[in-house]
């Protein structure tokens, strides 16, 4: 995987190799490409849940299809034979303001909480930060967790994502508003550094979502949120 991230391929990319891989290596398995059949990948194809996994699939295993048709390890790409399975995204959901105060609400204490499910009992109170620059700056969820305290310039009024951090590897700068600020200045100045996504994080992220009630909203409605204000 190092040599591959080296190769400017994000470490997301890489994920989504092997989820959408695995059926086909399981059902294919060591025969060559040469001999799969379209109908055989269009049965795969239809063991994803979600026609957006169905996409994803088709798009992510293709290219290694076509590869193998470059090298002349077949004489055509079955793929060419299966239309591309549709898939209608949603329109991007922004919140309103009072499910903003709800999000932030929820960053609280949970350990003495006994109606909730086990994993869910941490103290989420160091996660606020996080979730202020998800809604205030437009992180995403899955940047969030690589995005470090020194790329915080407070006294620059300004977040550097650099590519190693950016989904699309692509390196970005993003203003600090007023309301950001605020609340990134009630973390003390010796506690800026390392991640900026508290220990658990995962726990935190799951609970302060569902409490919030967003939990089952898109995943990057806070990023959303921010480009709709």
């Amino acid at each position: 995987k190092a040599d591959k991230i080296s190769d400017g391929i994000s470490t997301a990319y890489l994920r989504d190799i092997e989820k959408f891989f695995a059926p086909f290596i399981g059902q294919l398995g060591e025969r060559t490409v040469s001999e799969s059949q379209h109908t055989e990948i269009k049965a795969i194809l239809k063991t994803f849940k979600t026609s957006r996994q169905r996409a994803n699939a088709y798009r992510t295993v293709r290219p290694a299809f076509t590869m193998a048709v470059t090298e002349n390890y077949a004489a055509e790409n079955v793929f060419d034979r299966i239309k591309v399975p549709k898939h209608t995204s949603r329109a991007p959901e922004a919140l309103k303001v009072a499910e903003v105060k709800a999000v932030f609400n929820a960053c609280t204490d949970y350990t003495g909480q006994g109606d909730l499910i086990k994993d869910y009992r941490v103290d989420a109170t160091d996660a606020v930060h996080a979730f202020a620059i998800m809604c205030f700056a437009g992180v995403r969820p899955e940047e969030i967790t690589r995005l470090q305290w020194e790329a915080i310039h407070l006294d620059e009024q300004s977040i550097i994502i650099s590519g190693d951090v950016a989904k699309t590897r692509s390196h970005r700068i993003i203003p600090i508003e007023p309301n950001l600020a605020d609340w990134l200045k009630t973390v003390p100045e010796s506690e800026r550094t390392g991640l900026i996504v508290p220990s658990n994080w995962k726990k935190k992220y799951q609970v302060v979502r569902k409490v919030s009630g967003i939990s089952k909203r898109q995943q990057d409605i806070l990023r959303h949120t921010f480009a709709s204000a």
